[in-house]
């Protein structure tokens, strides 16, 4: 599915790619009783404006402008926030298309074919208001980073929109959200952008951005992604909130205060040091979440396939996507199961009736070789591999033995377990459930939620860098570790005597069970934006 996410003159264009569908950002796709333009609309309007464009949840989603990568940004980042992870850039939007010499056709009527069923699931600290991004300008171990132009910035040129302030918010540094692309307007190589965040922010990992009315500041969010950084954020109201006349809203013309790191300063080391510190980190993280499309789509009949392109997984795509299932029996007794395969999508464990594995498998692929996946049992420990060799990805089912205990990373898609001894689950991208689980638990996602219920292990040890965490137990745990960057904690726990550690930067503690320092069970809840709840039950 092709999205067509043009703003202003663009989204008038005579020509489209064929087949695109109107992201329309102008319209419904923004809530025009806020005050601020391109504000993002509530979850019920954002889910009935796309399944009116056809979107599912299982779709693959490419969304292109005609000014290159602009407002794509801005859609890619909105269907993020709103639960959706399968969507992709086209690099150079609709100007590398044409001159790679592929077809466009007039633009037609809107779209109005089948309504589709995507429901929105938002996912708390991707766009974040004027408070959050006051409390990062004083935070340490944040950068606050700005899309608009240098003359912007500075106060030098007027601001576009009436009755705003010239200037920038003391502390924030200025990243002209062009300095990311080539002369062609294609993003820069992963170094490269991490090199120019890494010039303005030093170590620090945790981004917010800003720009005239949080369009922007989303290709930000776009580089940021690509160069492997996980804790971002933009602000949904952007210089069209903050600029607006307040003494609640500091604004500045000192170029001294960009937020460079004072004792080092750009050129002077931070940039090499960083990167060599992080390269191993980097080559195994972008792989596994970059959204950028690198070259065009092929039009075939009247759908649209992703060609040639880096998606996802950071593979090649070539030609239609293609399904195939692979089931199998395996009869050894299993006491282990892992799928580490990077190939990996969602993954469904549920407990079995006997000391074996019941595997299907749901092969999606390009070109005419079909992919051979398979598995091998050695000492007990089930682990398979993906039999790929270009663009492929898996998606698990399987009934193993309620003793084993599983392992399973993915790259993009949902984990959920049910019933096992013990689990260990990665998520990159994508929503982890587990449930009746009887032994040690840890869940680690990069941008989901992680919903646990029925928990009767000794240990539980999750982490989210975004997203609500939810952990309910049948059995007093003697150790509960639950953290997240940007979300809420909620904790529920049988009556017994626990020692806590809560600790929310900016949210509210709603905590009824009493503590007893003395107590061996420990309970740590903490967030760093979002509420934390603990109740027995």
């Amino acid at each position: 599915m092709v999205f067509d996410a043009s703003v202003g003159a663009h989204r008038g264009a005579a020509r489209r790619i064929p087949g695109a569908r109107p992201f329309d950002l102008d319209g419904a796709l923004s809530d025009h009783d806020a005050p601020a333009p391109h504000t993002m609309p509530g979850a019920a309007e954002f889910t009935e404006a796309v399944r009116a464009l056809g979107l599912d949840d299982s779709d693959t989603v490419v969304v292109y402008d005609g000014a290159g990568i602009y407002s794509s940004a801005r859609a890619w980042w909105m269907l993020r926030a709103m639960g959706f992870d399968r969507a992709a850039v086209l690099d150079g939007g609709l100007s590398a298309w044409t001159a790679a010499g592929l077809p466009v056709e007039a633009v037609g009527p809107e779209y109005g074919g089948p309504r589709g069923s995507f429901t929105a699931r938002p996912r708390a600290g991707l766009l974040v208001d004027a408070d959050t991004v006051a409390r990062a300008l004083a935070d340490p171990a944040a950068a606050v980073l700005d899309a608009r132009t240098r003359e912007r910035f500075a106060g030098t040129a007027p601001e576009p929109r009436p009755g705003l302030r010239g200037g920038h918010m003391p502390g924030a540094a200025n990243l002209p959200f062009a300095d990311l692309q080539s002369p062609e307007g294609l993003m820069r190589p992963a170094g490269e952008l991490r090199a120019a965040f890494e010039a303005l922010t030093g170590d620090r990992e945790r981004l917010y951005f800003s720009c005239g009315s949080g369009v922007t500041a989303c290709v930000l969010a776009l580089g940021a992604d690509l160069a492997g950084y996980r804790e971002i954020a933009v602000y949904d109201g952007s210089w069209s909130e903050w600029g607006l006349p307040s003494p609640l809203r500091p604004v500045t013309t000192d170029r001294r205060t960009t937020g460079v790191n004072p004792t080092e300063g750009p050129g002077t080391g931070l940039i090499g040091r960083a990167a060599i510190r992080r390269q191993n980190r980097f080559m195994t993280t972008h792989a596994s979440s970059p959204r950028l499309v690198r070259t065009a789509i092929a039009a075939l009949g009247a759908g649209f396939l992703l060609a040639g392109c880096s998606f996802a997984d950071g593979s090649v795509v070539d030609g239609p996507r293609k399904t195939t299932t692979a089931d199998a029996t395996v009869t050894e007794a299993v006491t282990a199961v892992e799928v580490t395969d990077a190939r990996a999508g969602s993954i469904e464990v549920t407990p079995g009736s006997g000391p074996g594995v019941t595997v299907r498998r749901t092969v999606h692929y390009r070109g005419d070789t079909v992919p051979t996946p398979g598995q091998k049992v050695s000492e007990g420990v089930l682990t398979f591999s993906n039999g790929c060799s270009g663009s492929c990805s898996i998606d698990y089912r399987l009934e193993v033995p309620a003793s084993a205990t599983v392992k399973l990373e993915s790259s993009s898609g949902r984990l959920t377990v049910t019933g096992v001894a013990a689990a260990e689950l990665e998520a990159d991208s994508g929503d982890v459930r587990a449930e009746r689980i009887a032994g040690p638990l840890k869940i680690r996602t990069s941008s989901g939620e992680i919903t646990a219920t029925g928990l009767s292990g000794p240990s539980t040890d999750v982490h989210s860098d975004s997203g609500d965490t939810l952990l309910g137990f049948a059995k007093a745990p003697s150790s509960v570790l639950a953290e997240t960057t940007s979300g809420d904690v909620t904790l529920s726990v049988p009556p017994a005597p626990y020692r806590l550690t809560v600790s929310t930067t900016s949210g509210d503690r709603d905590v009824t069970l009493s503590e007893d320092p003395s107590a061996s069970s420990r309970l740590s809840a903490k967030t760093t934006s979002g509420d934390v709840r603990i109740s027995a039950t």
